[in-house]
């Protein structure tokens, strides 16, 4: 028998649903870990549970994830026409630049601008022909500064890499 909070008393059925249950709940649920020496259950949260399995348990589950290289190509090749770009010795605003970037390359097809961590933006293009115009075209000049540009390669850690 289990304690839950505000309701009582669960049943062995409701127990065993609970047990086999891959909900999580912001909620705190009280869930019993087992009876104390005095008789009164321990109780224990989500955010307990989750605390007592413990770093290795989790390092553990994450090791034995493997993806296929036919699904890390289908992931890489939506990623193949964009360019990691950072303008040099400046600091301008995300949107100020992506501003600028749509009226220097002037892109005839879709283009997407996302900002990525110390100063990298990531340029993806529908169309080849924007992508090898702006990978060709440079160097190119934002408000008076020089663009590094760069394909897009997997693993780019913006913590780690850097334009000189």
């Amino acid at each position: 028998m289990s304690v839950s909070k505000g309701k009582g008393v669960r049943s062995s059925e409701e127990d065993d649903l609970l047990d086999r249950s891959t909900k999580k709940s912001k909620l705190a649920l009280v869930m019993v870990q087992k009876e104390s020496t005095e008789g009164v259950p321990t109780v224990m949260t989500y955010k307990d549970k989750l605390a007592s399995l413990g770093t290795d348990a989790v390092d553990e589950r994450a090791k034995r994830l493997v993806i296929g290289e036919h699904i890390k190509g289908r992931i890489y090749g939506k990623w193949q026409r964009s360019l990691i770009v950072k303008l040099l010795a400046n600091t301008a605003s995300f949107t100020h630049l992506a501003g600028k970037f749509r009226t220097l390359w002037m892109p005839t097809g879709e283009m997407e601008l996302n900002e990525l961590d110390h100063g990298f933006i990531i340029a993806k293009f529908v169309l080849d022909d924007n992508y090898l115009r702006v990978l060709a075209g440079g160097p190119w000049v934002v408000s008076d500064h020089y663009m590094g540009e760069q394909r897009w390669k997997p693993g780019f850690n913006p913590l780690t890499e850097s334009f000189s």
